[in-house]
């Protein structure tokens, strides 16, 4: 968090000689850039692991502030 790295972008491409699990696609027909947030959501660090053994229960909780929403 002290960091803020807010934005991960993940450009996807289809490199010349690599075969690709879509048909009829080849290099140039992909041009795809995923951008995922990076400090709210599942990875605020929100919930944990309560118990042990057979009662063990883990809890996850995205927290999503206005500010990591608009930008």
């Amino acid at each position: 968090m002290g960091f803020d790295l807010y934005v991960g972008l993940r450009p996807v491409t289809l490199f010349e000689g690599m075969e690709s699990m879509l048909a009829n696609v080849s290099a140039g027909d992909i041009d795809i850039v995923v951008v995922r947030e990076n400090t709210e959501g599942e990875y605020s660090n929100v919930g944990g692991i309560v118990g042990v053994g057979d009662r063990e229960v883990a809890v996850q909780t995205g927290l999503f502030s206005r500010k990591g929403i608009e930008r």
